[in-house]
């Protein structure tokens, strides 16, 4: 933004309320501030990567854009926290605030982090476990399919064993409590994961549902657009789209009791905005917006 004559100083001498949201790999300073980033670096270089994926697999950045999703939610947090303390607080003031991609997904591995920290422990991929509760992993059903099962406190625990028809697991002095369970999860794991593949994923899970133990099914991308539950709520919204034509999306992430949100439109086309922008918002005239145009600047 410099290098295009945009520095904080000049545009708050302009407008002493702007709020300005600077996003980059590694922020605007330390030895990495020159770098480039995308959120696969961030995955890499947060730790999360590194306990991502089974033991005897090498470490596994995900699928999908992880850190530049959640690095986009922890972005429209401060700016709200900013607008927040200028308007509601009342100073009147802006202010720039750095964002890094690294360090809203580094957030969440605060626990591996402590660990290392005081106690000088690595932590290590576990799959689909987790280290602070058993059973806690994804479990294959008789048909093929799988689910996804948590039990990570007593009750739980012990609605799943009386679900799976084994009380006397509730006092095996291997379960008895959470730190037995994790000292013991192969075998515990075992034994849930034969007793789950004894039936059909629809067969189980319903089992475990009456029961009041926690699962749920582990969904391909068409059977998150089948679920009834999803559908209901709704958690999609069909949007026209001009290429695609009706398009089933992701709906407003939260539900507002007095002021709903919408989902308006898949996306904008380029210039498509321009007199709202140029115009209206910038007070630029239509003569001198068409010469702009005409040289290619807009």
């Amino acid at each position: 933004m410099e290098k295009w004559g945009f520095e904080w100083e000049k545009l708050s001498s302009v407008n002493p309320g702007l709020i300005w949201l600077r996003c980059s790999g590694f922020g605007q300073e330390g030895p990495y501030s020159s770098r480039g980033g995308f959120g696969t670096i961030a995955e890499a270089m947060s730790g999360f990567a590194a306990l991502n994926g089974h033991p005897d697999n090498p470490p596994t950045v995900p699928p999908i854009a992880l850190a530049d999703g959640i690095t986009g939610m922890a972005g429209m947090g401060v700016i709200l926290t900013a607008l927040y303390e200028r308007d509601a607080l009342g100073s009147g003031k802006g202010q720039i605030i750095d964002i890094t991609l690294y360090e809203p997904i580094m957030r969440l591995m605060e626990v591996q982090l402590m660990e290392y920290d005081v106690l000088n422990k690595l932590s290590q991929r576990m799959g689909s476990r987790i280290a602070s509760a058993a059973p806690r992993n994804v479990y294959e059903t008789k048909e093929g399919k799988w689910i996804a099962l948590s039990a990570s406190n007593q009750p739980v625990v012990e609605k799943l064993f009386k679900a799976m028809g084994m009380e006397d697991l509730i006092d095996d002095p291997r379960f008895v409590d959470n730190a037995r369970r994790i000292e013991n999860v192969e075998e515990l794991d075992e034994i849930v994961g034969g007793w789950i593949k004894q039936f059909n994923q629809e067969e189980v899970l319903k089992i475990l549902s009456d029961a009041g133990a926690v699962a749920g099914p582990v969904y391909e991308m068409d059977q998150i657009y089948e679920d009834p539950h999803f559908n209901e709520r709704p958690s999609f919204v069909e949007v026209e789209d001009k290429d695609f034509g009706a398009m089933r999306v992701p709906n407003v992430l939260a539900k507002f009791s007095r002021t709903p949100g919408q989902v308006r439109f898949t996306g904008r086309d380029q210039g498509q905005d321009n007199k709202e922008i140029y115009g209206d918002l910038l007070g630029i005239p239509e003569d001198k917006q068409q010469e702009l145009k005409e040289k290619g600047v807009i």
